[in-house]
């Protein structure tokens, strides 16, 4: 279906095994914006992409806020003792990683072209 289009998003959550204070896995977060963004493709304006991708980031920002945040404890965890620089860095790349699979994905769900 769109697993490709979300392949960053599991890539992270295959870099390591922590988990969220509230138990929920990055897995499961990024299920929930999958499906999420899928739905919301369906409603999405056809003006253009950068349209479409905007509202369908409108419609799961509490998906997106929680895969960013599950996604930011895990580089945490995981460059523990780096600087907050390039923490910053780390959290910015996979932050873009996601925002790119998410046009890609309603892209594929939409026929939009950039």
């Amino acid at each position: 279906m769109n697993k490709l289009s979300i392949a960053g998003l599991l890539a992270i959550a295959l870099a390591t095994p922590a988990l969220a204070d509230d138990g929920e896995s990055l897995e499961q977060a990024t299920s929930r914006l999958r499906a999420c963004a899928h739905s919301g493709s369906a409603g999405a304006p056809r003006d253009s992409l950068q349209v479409a991708v905007a509202a369908v980031r409108a419609l799961c920002t509490p998906q997106l806020k929680r895969v960013r945040q599950i996604s930011d404890q895990r580089i945490n965890a995981n460059h523990a003792g780096e600087s907050e620089d390039k923490l910053a860095e780390l959290r910015l790349r996979a932050w873009r990683k996601v925002d790119f699979d998410l046009a890609l994905l309603v892209s594929r769900e939409t026929g939009l072209q950039p």
